[in-house]
């Protein structure tokens, strides 16, 4: 299939950057973000692969699966490359999470959903409850 770096979407004011999209076919894509972390810790970039997602599909693409990459907690010195890296399919979770972000949206606090976003992901834990 085919891949773009850095593909960027601007959906109501909001811009949002994929690390990578992947043509899949069918008119669709999945978006995969890399992170440097290991597969442990990926529910902390949750919220940002969301906000990702759910701007790309706003600005209308068709999205398949949200992904992470992380660095596999397995791997160990020796082995092939290829097995550095893990992908993490997070499309459930994702789709969860951006019901979330629409409800802002849809609240005319498009800005709020993308404060709330940028604080959660510019830290290792997520923002209180009553940042909501």
């Amino acid at each position: 299939g085919r891949s773009i770096s850095q593909a960027t979407f601007v959906s109501e004011g909001v811009v949002a950057k994929a690390d990578v999209i992947e043509y899949v076919g069918g008119g669709q894509w999945d978006v995969v973000e890399v992170k440097s972390c290991s597969e442990r810790s990926v529910d902390g970039y949750l919220l940002d692969l969301s906000f990702t997602v759910y701007v790309a599909t706003r600005a209308g693409m068709s999205v398949r699966e949200a992904v992470l990459v992380a660095v596999s907690s397995t791997y160990r010195y020796g082995m092939p490359r290829k097995q550095l890296f893990t992908r993490i399919d997070m499309t459930d979770k994702v789709f969860g999470a951006m019901g979330v972000l629409a409800d802002l949206a849809g609240n005319g606090e498009v800005q709020r959903s993308f404060h709330y976003v940028n604080a959660a992901t510019s830290t290792s834990s997520p923002p209180p409850a009553e940042a909501w």
